[in-house]
């Protein structure tokens, strides 16, 4: 997913990130695994993501986790 496709899914719904706030998106789906790789998600683990963005995190989380 390029960050074209990111700017065009917000603005298609209102919403438009926020610096100030520490609002960021991470695309590469290799960083992605890589953290949750860091983070040990295992299938027994539960896990509670905050500020979900857009699903990109959350897909390779629900793969690992229950």
């Amino acid at each position: 997913m390029e960050a074209s496709d990111i700017k065009a899914i917000l603005k298609s719904l209102g919403l438009k990130p926020s610096r100030r706030k520490g609002q960021s998106f991470l695309l590469n789906e290799s960083v992605l695994r890589r953290e949750v790789a860091y983070a040990h998600v295992g299938s027994k683990d539960t896990v509670l993501e905050v500020g979900g963005g857009i699903g990109l995190l959350t897909k390779i989380l629900a793969q690992h986790a229950r």
